[in-house]
């Protein structure tokens, strides 16, 4: 099984500090924010191991970022398919 590197873009990173900082700040609730982004890393980790396994998003709104562009769930948050599967790159 390959094994990827994955690279996340400045605007991912912001996005999540900026989710972070919803979730700390306006829901009041700094320890979901932690585990929540916890969760998001851990699944970006076990990508890199499947990602070979995924199929690739054939739909015009994915096809907008690449012809190669996999897509990465989490907790089924629909908005936050888009920032994971978009916004960072997979090296093989």
């Amino acid at each position: 099984m390959n094994k990827y590197s994955v690279v996340i873009s400045e605007q991912a990173q912001q996005d999540l500090r900026d989710l972070s900082n919803a979730i700390s700040f306006e829901y009041k609730s700094p320890l979901t924010a932690v585990k929540y982004l916890r969760g998001i890393y851990d699944e970006m980790r076990k990508f890199r191991l499947i990602a070979g396994l995924l199929p690739v998003q054939k739909s015009a709104y994915f096809l907008q970022y690449g012809l190669n562009v996999k897509r990465l769930r989490y907790k089924k948050w629909p908005s936050f398919i888009g920032l994971l599967a978009m916004q960072f790159i997979l090296f093989g």
